[in-house]
């Protein structure tokens, strides 16, 4: 081996070999040949053999009937898809997976195809009765317009946001590496208190998954003052239990009983003596006439008084300068007395020639 390169493992192994006491090149080089032909035997890797077993991949229930206790098409599809990628179980053991994944309707969907079926044909038969009909523009329209409901978190907002994004890259409207697309939308589709205060945030924060970290950390330090202002008080219901038990309380009830007796045995008397006869003619009014004293009477219990003495006790509003007017008793008209007649002239009777226009003190006869 003389003359030969030899690398630092190899120079190793000699000094090994020398201190062994082996030192004929003729031997060192049979050794070394044989430890590269061994090296050099590559391992061909062993295919998981499938015959006779009953290893299969577990998936989630599908029912194909929306029920509460199922996966989605889209769930259920995406790990189909993710276990065939990942080449860790074979095709067979997939579909058996698949097979018994199945329930209801959608089980009887694969007795159509017949026992000799591949996986490729199976999910091609489910994905053309469970999977999206939408068209792109459709799927688009809902992307753009998509926003933050008033009652909706911001992990359930983002997750409808990503679905239809999941499935504008499906339909090839969009690619999978268009997140800065997706935090625009996101940030755009935000509450308008969520969206002011997460400005910095966005032109700070690049990554999506990240920006939406931090807005979720806003929405746990807003939540504290909604559910105090929401959260009804309990605390004055019961010191008003515990007060009632004290003697004091006890005490200031039948003070406060004892009031409102008072206050309504004083409305009674005031409500009586409101609606009592209380009109009493004076001097003064009893030489106005017979009138006067019928008008007082019409209007007793209302608080009329007369016109010399302004409004009544009991009425309140203002009174008009023809509100309350005197008859007279010989024309019968309102606005005058019998002594100021107008057409006194025309009713007096003159008791001595028995005309009319004139009294007997006056009579010319």
């Amino acid at each position: 081996m003389a003359g030969e390169a030899k690398t630092e493992e190899e120079d190793k192994m000699l000094k090994a070999l020398n201190l062994l006491g082996i030192d004929e090149p003729a031997k060192i080089k049979d050794l070394f040949t044989a430890l590269g032909g061994a090296a050099a035997v590559k391992k061909e890797p062993v295919e998981p053999s499938t015959h006779g077993t009953f290893h299969f991949p577990k998936f989630s229930t599908f029912y194909g009937e929306s029920r509460k206790d199922e996966a989605s098409w889209s769930t259920f599809s995406y790990e189909v898809e993710a276990l065939v990628a990942n080449k860790s179980f074979t095709e067979d053991q997939i579909l058996l997976g698949v097979r018994r994944a199945l329930k209801g309707h959608a089980a009887d969907k694969l007795r159509i195809l017949g026992p000799e079926a591949t996986l490729k044909e199976v999910m091609e038969k489910l994905d053309g009765d469970y999977g999206a009909v939408e068209s792109r523009e459709s799927i688009m329209k809902q992307f753009y317009s998509c926003s933050q409901k008033q009652d909706e978190s911001i992990e359930a907002y983002s997750s409808r946001l990503e679905d239809f994004f999941d499935k504008a890259v499906k339909l090839d409207a969009l690619k999978r590496t268009d997140t800065a697309l997706l935090k625009e939308l996101f940030h755009a589709g935000l509450k308008k208190d969520l969206k002011i205060m997460s400005l910095f945030q966005k032109t700070s924060i690049p990554r999506y998954e990240d920006f939406k970290k931090e807005i979720r950390k806003l929405e746990a330090d807003l939540k504290p003052d909604e559910v105090d202002a929401k959260k009804p008080c309990k605390a004055a219901v019961h010191t008003e239990k515990k007060a009632e038990a004290s003697p004091e309380w006890s005490e200031m009830k039948e003070i406060l009983q004892q009031i409102n007796k008072r206050i309504d045995h004083l409305e009674e008397k005031k409500e009586h003596h409101d609606n009592s006869d209380w009109y009493r003619p004076s001097f003064r009014d009893r030489g106005r006439g017979q009138g006067y004293q019928q008008q007082a009477q019409q209007y007793k219990g209302r608080g009329f008084r007369g016109q010399h003495r302004g409004r009544g006790r009991g009425d309140h509003r203002p009174l008009g300068r023809n509100t309350f007017q005197p008859t007279c008793l010989l024309c019968e008209e309102k606005g005058h007395i019998q002594t100021s007649c107008p057409q006194i002239t025309k009713l007096l009777v003159c008791t001595h020639c028995k005309t009319k226009g004139h009294v007997s003190r006056e009579c010319p006869n």
